[in-house]
This record gives structure tokens, C-alpha cells and sequence, in this order.
């Protein structure tokens, strides 16, 4: 395998984005009749609630859309869409754990490099905790043997 590219989820994203309108599709039927029902102004609260609604939807919109490779693992160095390349000479102590908050979990890829800790989470991508950890181990294990074959 000579390049692992690893893109958001779609199905993910997909998920969200629904969530997100089926709350807002609720919560505005029950705004709207509480509303006519009792006389209330709640109408600070709705626009609130709609931009951040609409702010999550949006943003797992661009997630959906996106072509662009959050990671990418090869032979010779680890792209990630945050930190940008960097050499496997460069790196230490890439790991991938889980983190627990209350009932979630989430998953992250974490790793040293020379301008400091890089910690991504990939919950949202298309790859599964212990396969990450897999391309990880292959990767510096052939770029090992290029350092050692003198390449």
C-alpha cells in the first residue's frame, strides 16, 4: 500500500445533519404552538436556538461536502489537515486512545512533532480506532526500513 488517505465520514456527517433538523423541526412545532397558545414572546430564544442549529448543520454540511483528506500516511510522512506534513524522522509518540465524557466516548490521534503536540480527533472520519493504529504501526515500520536501506 503506498498512501492511506483518511476523509470525514459521510455517513457521520449525514447522521448529524439530521439529528440536528429533526430537534429543530420539533423544537419549532413546540415553540410555535406554545407560542399561540399562550401568548408568549419567545422569539429571542428561537433565533438562538435556530443559529446554532443551523451553525451545526452547516458545519456537517462542509464535512459531507468535503474531498479533502484530513489524513493522509505514507512511507515517508504523516499529513494531517491541521498540523500539515511532517517526516516520520520527526514524530514520536504517535498514539490513538479514547476519551470518556460521561456517557461519549471519542476517539483521537495524538502525536509529537517539532512544533509541539498534535492531538486530532477522528471519531468523525471514515476509519476505525484500531485500523488507524494498524496504518500507524506499517508506516513507520516501512519508513524504518528505508532509514536503515540507507533510501
Amino acid at each position: 500500500m503506498e498512501e492511506a488517505c483518511i476523509y470525514y465520514s459521510k455517513k457521520k456527517a449525514l447522521n448529524k445533519m439530521m439529528f440536528a433538523l429533526g430537534i429543530g423541526f420539533v423544537g419549532g412545532y413546540f415553540l410555535l404552538t406554545n407560542n399561540q397558545s399562550k401568548g408568549d414572546d419567545s422569539t429571542g430564544f428561537a433565533v438562538i436556538f435556530s443559529l446554532c442549529l443551523l451553525f451545526f448543520v452547516y458545519k456537517n454540511y462542509r464535512r459531507y461536502r468535503s474531498a479533502i483528506p484530513q489524513i493522509i500516511l505514507n512511507k515517508r510522512e504523516l499529513f494531517t489537515a491541521q498540523a500539515g506534513a511532517c517526516k516520520w524522522e520527526q514524530i514520536q509518540h504517535e498514539v490513538v486512545y479514547e476519551k470518556q465524557f460521561g456517557k461519549g466516548k471519542a476517539y483521537y490521534l495524538e502525536y509529537w512533532h517539532p512544533a509541539g503536540p498534535v492531538s486530532i480527533r477522528i471519531s468523525d472520519l471514515d476509519i476505525e480506532p484500531m485500523e488507524l493504529h494498524m496504518l500507524l504501526i506499517e508506516y513507520r515500520k516501512q519508513n524504518q526500513n528505508i532509514q536503515s536501506a540507507g533510501v
